[in-house]
């Protein structure tokens, strides 16, 4: 069951209304403003799913997904990367092992509800 959600995010208003969202639909929200914020909550509160954005200041999101998908607990968490990169093409063609998707920024948040539930 998909409860516990992570998402990853530099942009305060994606953090803002996709958490506002997600919360009235049902589901615990964990908040990271990096990516080395992001590892240190997933290993700490084991999120259901994680969103990810890919382009972040510090590491960038396919650094996060290989550090978290070398985590025992952590190794089959579905992830959907975030991204409004024009070259969005190139990360979609990418083999990411596991349960993977992507979401095009800017995006309805009723797309993003339905891209959680696929993983349900």
């Amino acid at each position: 069951m998909i409860n516990r959600l992570l998402i990853v995010d530099n942009e305060p208003d994606i953090l803002k209304l996709a958490s506002f969202f997600l919360r009235k639909n049902g589901y615990e929200i964990l908040i990271a403003t990096n990516g080395e914020m992001a590892i240190a909550i997933a290993k700490e509160s084991k999120p259901n799913l994680i969103l990810l954005d890919i382009k972040m200041p510090d590491i960038g999101g396919h650094e996060v997904f290989r550090r978290i998908r070398e985590e025992q607990g952590l190794a089959k968490v579905p992830i959907i990367f975030m991204t409004a990169d024009t070259d969005f093409h190139l990360f979609k063609n990418t083999k990411f092992p596991g349960n993977v998707s992507f979401l095009m920024k800017p995006f309805k948040m009723t797309a993003l509800l339905s891209k959680i539930k696929q993983y349900e």
